[in-house]
């Protein structure tokens, strides 16, 4: 597993650091020169982080590195989160008071004491840090770009060509003839026009297009079909060159430009074609703007089809209404999977391995590539045994280091901005098959300060940027829509929990054991309680509760003291009928769900001292009676109070 890199936090850091430094004098009078060798030390790390998440693939050293680099990190964001709260705090109480003043010095949170709590812990803090950086010259880090949506790292790239086996390809039979029947589908005032299907990698749009391409039908309809498979890398002289190689199948001279388009329109020019266009990532307007223009000489009824990842890319490229490529049903998986493992046939094969067969090829969840994986495995194993601790134990760790899978998935994760990385690898936390909302997965998001304004203009909020990043998400095929919500796929859902290694983690009445670094906690069963022992001062920063079942006995007061670094805590449908007061302790939380809590009346006042509390949701607390007399107290500018009735 890797280690997840606190790439949105630090720049949250940063952020923190600028603005307490300059605003919070009264504060940090004393040790702002500390804060300031702070500064300038994280943002030497934070240039080498893109680098290190690079090596940390091949080098334990530098995963236990980036561990202990994030440890330290998240120790400063609750330390500057701190400072920032007590210089709320003292807003809100109106300091300016003599009374206030006076009470605040003999206090146990006046400045003087404040400050000498702040000094020892920023200067543990600084050496830590300090420390970590040291090591950076040891594994020899160089400056990176991040990723972006436009510019990206090469990874490894898979080339594919027009060749399928028909025999070797289930269950696509009439997502085959969709497609046919959109490219020979005549289109009106256009002699070319874009075909795309979408899906996420291992779902075989590859190989549905194949099957397309190699179709009778189709060989008979287009006067020439080209293939090409498109390079992450791609520019407007490799696509042009890349179509010219696939029409005259002879390699293309070093041309300019100017030539290399004359050729291509002289290739092209009157001819009703079909051009493949396999595993598109980049979403250049710019570069699918000029090659359409070399692309428009062909006969009317000339057609592009796409196969991509992202809806983004097929809607660039002018696609209404791409395909969506879904999995195999069941029965579709169990052939396919059957014909790999049982070459042979089934005729002779133990009866049980043919029913462990059937629940391996379930667990698959439709996805041809992972069936393919697996099936090819399983053909050298023959003992039931076997067979059995693949069902049961190895499943995933096979698709990690045996198969394809794993890095075709991976790949989509790698192609991602590392804002986006981090948002994503959250979702670890969630059970496989769990429904979330949009609206509630963004505010989640907000709270753990992962969603960071880009730009200088104050006219986007942080929802409309958190937005962005879902919808971006969605796009990719990270999350599917279902009717009312949205879910993520079984195998993707895997990825996130690889990516974010023990930081996220599911409590299950299975459960027996906690990992010693775990950050964000969703809980669903009834021996929460003994398993939420393990989680002491753990730097909790996310508890996500769920219960269907009759009343949840919590003793919230034993929860809360072992959560004070948390920023988000959601109880729902845990039939809870009072908060008590020591909730107003968790001064970094954010985000505060009780839906569907229909036994809770009311919010204990010290509910009013969570000044950075951004979200409250109140949702289906159908007795729910009054809101605290201080609320005026909250004043993030982004709180929000919904579902009150």
């Amino acid at each position: 597993m890797a280690e997840q890199i606190p790439f949105s936090i630090a720049e949250n850091l940063l952020t923190k650091l600028t603005s307490i430094a300059s605003e919070e004098i009264n504060l940090v009078y004393g040790f702002k020169n500390d804060l300031r060798k702070l500064q300038t030390t994280l943002s030497t790390i934070k240039a080498i982080l893109v680098d290190a998440d690079k090596k940390q693939e091949e080098s334990l050293a530098v995963k236990d590195w980036i561990r202990r680099l994030k440890e330290v990190v998240y120790d400063a964001d609750d330390l500057l989160d701190d400072v920032a709260t007590e210089g709320l705090r003292r807003k809100v109480e109106g300091q300016g008071r003599m009374v206030r003043k006076v009470c605040d010095f003999f206090s146990s949170s006046n400045q003087i004491a404040f400050r000498f709590k702040m000094s020892h812990r920023i200067k543990d803090i600084r050496e830590r840090l300090d420390e970590v950086a040291k090591e950076m010259s040891d594994f020899g880090f160089i400056i990176r770009k991040e990723v972006g949506v436009d510019m990206r790292i090469k990874s490894s790239w898979r080339e594919t060509d027009s060749f399928v086996l028909k025999s070797e390809i289930i269950g696509r039979d009439k997502d085959k003839e969709e497609i046919i029947k959109s490219l020979m589908c005549p289109v009106n005032q256009s002699n070319i026009s874009v075909a795309a299907i979408v899906g996420f990698g291992g779902l075989g749009k590859t190989a549905l297009a194949q099957l397309v391409f190699n179709d009778e039908k189709v060989v008979n309809y287009f006067d020439l079909k080209l293939w090409v498979c498109v390079s992450e890398e791609s520019n407007v002289e490799m696509l042009v060159k890349l179509i010219l190689k696939s029409a005259t199948s002879k390699e293309v001279p070093n041309l300019s430009l100017e030539q290399l388009q004359i050729e291509l329109r002289q290739c092209l020019e009157g001819k009703k074609y079909l051009l493949v266009l396999d595993d598109v990532w980049n979403i250049n307007n710019m570069i699918w703007s000029q090659l359409r223009k070399y692309l428009m000489v062909g006969a009317t009824g000339s057609r592009i089809l796409v196969t991509t990842r992202s809806t983004r890319v097929a809607l660039a490229m002018g696609v209404d209404c791409p395909y969506a490529l879904a999995g195999l049903t069941e029965d579709q998986s169990w052939d396919l999977f059957e014909m790999l493992a049982f070459r042979e046939g089934t005729s002779r094969v133990n009866s049980n391995l043919i029913e462990i067969g059937k629940e391996i090829a379930k667990k698959c969840k439709g996805v041809p590539l992972a069936i393919r994986a697996i099936g090819g495995i399983m053909q050298l194993r023959s003992s039931e045994s076997e067979w059995l601790s693949i069902l049961e134990n190895e499943l995933w760790k096979v698709f990690e280091s045996d198969s394809d899978i794993g890095p075709v998935l991976k790949l989509s994760y790698d192609d991602l901005p590392y804002h986006l990385k981090q948002c994503f690898a959250y979702c670890a936390m969630f059970p496989k098959d769990y429904e979330f909302g949009k609206e509630d997965l963004i505010q989640l998001w907000m709270a753990q300060g992962y969603v960071q304004s880009r730009s200088q203009s104050k006219d986007e909020s942080l929802e409309e940027i958190g937005e962005g990043y879902f919808n971006e998400l969605l796009f990719r095929s990270f999350f599917h829509k279902e009717k009312y919500c949205y879910k993520m796929h079984d195998l993707i859902n895997d990825l996130a929990q690889s990516m974010a290694g023990e930081s996220c983690f599911v409590l299950d009445d299975n459960t027996k054991h906690v990992p010693n670094r775990i950050q964000h906690v969703f809980s669903g069963n009834l021996s929460f309680e003994e398993c939420f022992k393990q989680l002491k001062n753990r730097g909790l920063r996310t508890l996500y509760c769920e219960y269907y079942g009759d009343k949840l006995s919590l003793n919230l007061d034993s929860i809360f003291s072992h959560c004070r670094s948390i920023r988000a805590l959601s109880f729902l449908r845990c039939r809870i009928n009072k908060l008590p007061d020591s909730i107003g302790k968790l001064k970094h939380l954010r985000y505060l769900e009780l839906f569907g809590n229909d036994e809770i009346r009311s919010l204990p006042n010290s509910i009013c001292n969570l000044y950075n509390l951004q979200t409250l949701i109140l949702e289906d607390c159908l007795r729910f009676e009054v809101l605290p007399t201080d609320m005026r107290k909250l004043i993030c500018q982004t709180t929000y109070y919904w579902g009150l009735l």
